[in-house]
């Protein structure tokens, strides 16, 4: 009995260790900002559209980017260009 009690107390308290050596990855998720009306295909961003995707990098001031991807679509590339630039990173 006391060597099952030793088993779990191991495992009790062991298990939180594994469980912060975890890594977590964060996805952070953004709509491409206001949109113009100059092409109903692909258009640029309205001046309020770059003015938040330039918000975004305060946002993101202090969070570690590992990565940037957007579509083929000005709108969108526009967003994340303000971000890209600011952390060195290539879209």
């Amino acid at each position: 009995m006391k060597k099952i009690t030793l088993l779990f107390a191991l495992i009790l308290f062991t298990a939180p260790l594994s469980m912060a050596q975890k890594k977590i990855t964060t996805f952070i998720l953004i709509r491409h900002a206001e949109k113009g009306s100059d092409d109903p295909r692909d258009p640029e961003l309205k001046p309020e559209g770059m003015e938040r995707a330039d918000r975004l990098v305060k946002m993101l001031a202090k969070t570690t980017v590992d990565a940037i991807y957007s579509t083929g679509y000005k709108r969108t590339q526009q967003t994340v260009a303000p971000l890209a630039k600011e952390k060195g990173k290539s879209v």
